[in-house]
This record gives C-alpha cells, structure tokens and sequence, in this order.
C-alpha cells in the first residue's frame, strides 16, 4: 500500500504573550514606569497612562506593593499595641517598650519591601516586566 503523505500544516502564529511591549511602549514608558515603585507615587502612572501597557504593567505591580507595605505596617502596629512589655524606673513603672523582637520583624520586613522597591525600579528602567520576588505572588489589583 503506498503511504498517504499528510499535507502540510499550516503554523498559525503564537498569541503575543503577556509582557511583550513595542518598543515604543517600553521607550516612552521607561522615564515614568519607575515611579510606580514609590509609594503613593504609583497612583501617577496607573492614571496618567492608562493606554501604555508597559507602564500599566508597572503600575500594577507597584500598587500591589503599596498594599502589601500598608498591610505589613497595620499588622506591625497592632502586633505593637498588643505585644508589649512595661518599663519600671526604680520601682515606678513609666511606660511600655516594643520588645526587641518585634522591632527585628518589623525591620526586617521593611528592608525586604525597600529591596523589592528597588529591584522594581531597576526593572522598569531597563526595560523588563517582571513579577517581583514574594510580592509578585499576591494579585490584588489586576488590570
């Protein structure tokens, strides 16, 4: 029996897939997208240039860090006003002081989203999207 040849398939071209930008996104987006990892500061990007993916991308991402940051400073507070240790001075007590402890966490939590901060903007200056280390997990604000 001779063998039937299939016909060729015809390739359809691959979905863009997310995080690809034009150039001219990423060129026009870079001077802006790094203030999405400022803080409050990210509000500008999310609003001003709502028609830039590149930078909405950023915005994004940077607003979900603004939620973690607040979220970390609430459970820091509450955790202070609730775990707490009194001060006698010669018998009177004076007060209360966060334990020692508390403070490391809650520094250390700071650093980590300082660094995530500037991992992000060097990222948008570069021209890259991506997720960030921990936070990038947590999608609270998606598009």
């Amino acid at each position: 029996m001779p063998e039937e040849k299939a016909a060729p398939k015809k390739e359809t071209p691959a979905p863009k897939a997310e995080g690809k930008y034009t150039d001219k996104e990423i060129k026009d987006g870079k001077g802006v997208a790094w203030l999405s990892y400022l803080g409050l500061l990210a509000l500008i990007p999310y609003f001003a240039y709502k028609d830039n993916k590149y930078v909405r991308a950023h915005a994004i991402r940077g607003l979900n860090l603004l939620i973690v940051d607040v979220a970390w400073g609430v459970l820091i507070t509450i955790l202070t006003s609730v775990i707490h240790e009194p001060i006698y001075l010669y018998g009177y007590f004076v007060g209360y002081a966060t334990p020692w402890w508390l403070g490391l966490i809650s520094a250390a939590g700071y650093i980590f989203i300082g660094v995530v901060s500037i991992m992000g903007i060097v990222y948008a200056c570069t021209g890259k999207v991506k997720d960030l280390p921990l936070v990038g997990k947590i999608k609270i604000i998606k598009k």
